[in-house]
């Protein structure tokens, strides 16, 4: 009998949920119709052809979608800074900081400026190790601070976009 009693106040608290939420007045992003769903599937990317350039455009492509018909075109320029973060008592140093900033510009196809800004993130990683370790370790930051960057250009974009619409 009280996994009938669960089943019941599982399906209560789901239903009441549910209503929550429809009379919240949020809408869904990308629903048709709104200015960021015009963005989906129709950004070119404009980025560096070295590594960070690449990570950065995959990590924009999976937010943005792949275009076919591009109708707006993202610039990216990155400037990295690399620098100490824990030096040991043996005055090795232990632990490295990566800080990347982009400054992006978003322009449609008559080349007008739609939205331009600047984002950052930060990360670390360990130096402490072997030489193939330390390199895996940075290079996994960088991913991880790209990863960053992208959602901050989008959420910054869409963000315009959304005071934009009101």
């Amino acid at each position: 009998m009280s996994s009938n009693a669960g089943t019941a106040f599982n399906r209560r608290a789901a239903l009441l949920g549910l209503l929550a939420l429809a009379g919240c007045g949020f809408t869904p992003l990308y629903q048709s119709g709104t200015a960021a769903f015009g963005y989906q599937n129709h950004v070119a990317f404009d980025v560096a052809s070295d590594r960070d350039g690449y990570i950065l455009r995959e990590e924009l492509q999976s937010r943005f979608g792949r275009t076919t018909d591009a109708r707006y075109t993202l610039s990216v320029r990155l400037t990295v800074t690399d620098g100490l973060a824990a030096v040991a008592a043996d005055t090795t140093i232990a632990r490295r900081n990566i800080e990347i900033a982009a400054d992006y510009s978003l322009t449609d196809l008559s080349g007008a400026v739609v939205k331009d800004g600047t984002v950052s993130s930060f990360g670390g990683y360990s130096n402490s190790g072997t030489t193939v370790a330390t390199r895996a370790a940075e290079s996994d930051a960088r991913a991880r601070i790209l990863g960053s960057i992208a959602d901050l250009i989008l959420a910054d974009i869409n963000g315009a976009t959304l005071r934009a619409d009101q």
